[in-house]
């Protein structure tokens, strides 16, 4: 499996605005533009009805990417504006995007996190030296990345709350526990696995986003 079971309702949603954004923006992959242009869209969109049914939520009730960059003083309408949403199947992953994803996890593992957010998202797009979000990010006056990561780790109100419940999911969801143990071994799928299984999550909750607009 892929680390997608460990990733935040907030972190979810991303992928899926970021999919649905690539398709307005006529590309044929998600990009990491898309995925910081989508943080913006998770902050500003309302939940829909029915949340809580979605399998394995962890709540992330404020964006804690949002947050951070709130809290260094960035507007999230400095960022860019999400494309209009367009009918069509979601673009797979582009290959940088991909590379960011499995990132996060990299990440969370050095942070001694057992779990994905749209903080270890924004990280890793800030990483990415070669992303269009790390040259944006730059310019709008993120020049210190241990500035980036402290506000984000004061924009995780809820991580204690948080570990907890990803313990308790593990401990009766096979899925989660093995994601989980992938995460502290610092394991990863091939890279084409874990793309094919994100681009298939990515498509089903698409499906269940357009079904409850």
């Amino acid at each position: 499996m892929s680390l997608f079971a460990l990733c935040t309702d907030r972190n979810r949603r991303v992928l899926v605005f970021g999919g649905q954004g690539a398709l307005g923006a006529g590309s044929d992959a998600i990009e990491p533009e898309h995925l910081l242009l989508a943080i913006v869209r998770d902050a500003d969109t309302p939940w829909p009805e029915g949340k809580a049914d979605e399998p394995l939520p962890l709540v992330e009730p404020v964006s804690i990417a949002a947050r951070a960059l709130e809290l260094l003083g960035i507007p999230l309408d400095a960022l860019g504006e999400s494309p209009a949403d367009a009918l069509g199947p979601v673009p797979p992953l582009g290959r940088a995007a991909n590379r960011i994803v499995r990132y996060e996890a990299v990440l969370a593992k050095r942070a001694g996190d057992n779990y994905l957010s749209t903080g270890h998202q924004l990280l890793a797009l800030y990483d990415d030296r070669r992303s269009a979000p790390r040259r944006i990010l730059e310019e709008l006056g993120v020049a210190d990345r241990d500035v980036l990561a402290a506000a984000v780790r004061e924009a995780d109100t809820g991580r204690e709350q948080r570990l907890r419940e990803v313990a308790r999911l593990a401990a009766r969801n096979p899925q989660v526990h093995e994601g989980v143990v992938t995460l502290a071994s610092g394991t990863t799928k091939p890279a084409g696995f874990v793309r094919r299984r994100i681009e298939r999550q990515l498509a089903e909750l698409a499906e269940l986003s357009h079904r409850r607009d």
